[in-house]
């Protein structure tokens, strides 16, 4: 099957980039030719060959030349996929649109007029017009706004690799290390919320754990961020960028790693971090809090600075007593999100597709 996955890459390295080069990589083992291509300039996956499709005479150039089964779009608000559907409508070439959260409840608060503008001039009849809509939880299409604009859609998650590590030989640091690493951007990633939780505990002198942020220099938010965290005494860090060996290391190293986000599809910060038997702290807009929970893998808090400050020491106390039990838990969940079976689940997909 020919397999061509399409996005808008950019300045740095996202969830949606680290997922379709997973996709991408093990839809090749199991023999699928596969290509991606972008609308914008690579400047984050340069070790990978990306087709810039940034203009209709590109895209008309790459089907011309390499003539895909199945198309899969990458989220949406992206002006140039509207043209690009039409050219593959008039070739007899299915796509499928993977949301990757947007179009969630939160998510479509933010500039909620242009969004509407948006959706009922182009990307209704873009979403309506595609094979299936992909969303990665059950939670994600529920709390989609657009859920009804096509009845077919499949519920694939996103996927890690894991690592192969004996959770009896990690050892808790003292005081426990809670990380966050993602991109630092105050209102999707909930951490206004975060950072007045920890105003809330460095006031009660908590000293049990402290909290480390890891993240790029260029995110949206990074002096703000820098700001507050030094204004904590000690309890928290900025520690800068971590990708590759780095971060490998600092999730092995971790005791908890936390994510307070309003709005998620499924982020792979959570499941990197399970991959390494890392209990997480999760809200709800995560979409992946109750499961995580439930299993015993981590803790679920609400998007409050209060709730999240409260259950920050509930799962510091947990950790104390269940410490290998957590990390356990974790590490067994992870085992469900494996790349290798996640890229198979959408290779039956589109090939359901192809035949219908």
């Amino acid at each position: 099957m020919k397999i061509l996955h399409i996005a808008e890459f950019g300045l740095r390295k996202t969830g949606v980039g680290t997922v379709i080069e997973r996709l991408y990589n093990e839809q090749k083992l199991l023999g699928h030719n596969v290509r991606i291509a972008t609308t914008s300039e690579n400047l984050a996956y340069k070790h990978l060959e990306i087709f810039n499709v940034g203009n209709p005479k590109n895209f008309s150039l790459l089907l011309n030349n390499w003539t895909p089964d199945i198309v899969m779009f990458h989220s949406i608000w992206c002006v140039p996929y509207i043209k690009m559907a039409k050219m593959l409508k008039e070739r007899n070439i299915p796509y499928a649109v993977m949301m990757h959260g947007a179009n969630s409840l939160e998510n479509y608060k933010k500039h909620k007029l242009k969004k509407w503008f948006a959706n009922s001039l182009f990307f209704n009849k873009f979403m309506r017009d595609a094979a299936t809509i992909v969303y990665l939880s059950k939670k994600e299409y529920e709390n989609c706004v657009s859920k009804n604009i096509n009845h077919d859609y499949d519920i694939i998650p996103n996927g890690c690799d894991i690592v192969d590590m004996d959770i009896t030989a990690k050892t808790p640091n003292r005081p426990l290390h809670i990380i966050y690493l993602g991109r630092l951007v105050m209102h999707h990633k909930g951490l206004d919320f975060m950072l007045n939780a920890l105003d809330i505990l460095k006031e009660q002198n908590f000293s049990d754990a402290i909290f480390q942020f890891y993240g790029n220099e260029n995110d949206v938010d990074i002096d703000i961020i820098k700001n507050r965290l030094k204004s904590l005494d000690g309890l928290a860090s900025y520690e800068g960028p971590a990708y590759g060996r780095k971060k490998a290391e600092v999730f092995s190293k971790a005791d908890a790693f936390i994510l307070t986000s309003r709005y998620e599809g499924m982020p792979m910060g959570v499941l990197e971090a399970l991959s390494y038997g890392v209990p997480c702290i999760l809200t709800p807009g995560t979409n992946m809090a109750e499961d995580i929970a439930e299993a015993g893998a981590g803790w679920k808090t609400e998007l409050d600075a209060h709730s999240i400050a409260n259950t920050i020491v509930s799962a510091v106390s947990d950790l104390s007593h269940n410490y290998y039990k957590k990390c356990e838990s974790a590490y067994k969940i992870a085992k469900m999100y494996d790349w290798k079976t996640i890229a198979l689940q959408h290779v039956e997909v589109l090939n359901r597709l192809i035949g219908k």
